[in-house]
């Protein structure tokens, strides 16, 4: 497990990044992320690839819509928290 500045330093994303993806996925994520002592924020390796492949394609779509696009998908819509 990694922590959140683990993660940063892998995947070159700063901490807020990740955390307005969290915010964003966090239903598509929680599985990869878990809490450890004094509730620190540990993520699966998983969350790598997951950040990279945003991250590849974050450029393709104007002023970060990429994030918008995905939570308003169907598949995600359906796990998504209401």
């Amino acid at each position: 497990m990694l922590t959140i500045k683990e993660l940063s330093s892998q995947t070159g994303l700063t901490e807020n990044v990740i955390r307005k993806h969290m915010r964003l996925l966090g239903s598509f994520l929680r599985p990869y992320i878990k809490r450890g002592q004094s509730n620190k924020l540990l993520f699966d390796p998983n969350c790598v690839v997951v950040s990279n492949e945003i991250k590849k394609v974050t450029p393709l779509v104007p002023s970060g819509g990429l994030l918008a696009v995905i939570v308003s998908t169907p598949i995600f819509g359906a796990t998504r928290d209401r």
